[in-house]
């Protein structure tokens, strides 16, 4: 008999928490929901870095930025063809045969090309 007693004055202990938690997130949740519309896009021309002792706009910042990523891209796919032109051992080429046979079904159902 004690044992119920007990039972019952935790349970609306722990229900009161769960539930209180689950309202505090809820009402948290409600600050954070922006659209695209709401960020604010700033003028890259007015803002301005102080680089080695010389002045950069954020714009020429960004532009140099761009050609580093094409720079990275270069490189990464000239050593991407260096690699696929050295050649595989047999034991390779035929696991990866098998796992291709066996990964063909599973994406042919999940509606990519066969």
């Amino acid at each position: 008999m004690e044992k119920n007693l007990d039972r019952l004055t935790l349970y609306p202990r722990s229900f009161r928490l769960i539930f209180g938690s689950l309202g505090i997130l809820l009402l948290m949740g409600v600050s954070l929901f922006a659209g695209e519309a709401d960020l604010a896009i700033p003028d890259l021309h007015k803002g301005e870095f102080n680089i080695g002792g010389n002045h950069v706009s954020a714009w020429n910042l960004l532009f140099g930025g761009s050609f580093v990523i094409i720079g990275t891209l270069g490189i990464s796919l000239y050593l991407f063809a260096q690699i696929k032109a050295l050649p595989a051992h047999s034991s390779m080429l035929a696991v990866a045969a098998i796992i291709s046979k066996r990964a063909r079904p599973t994406s042919c159902n999940r509606g990519s090309s066969c």
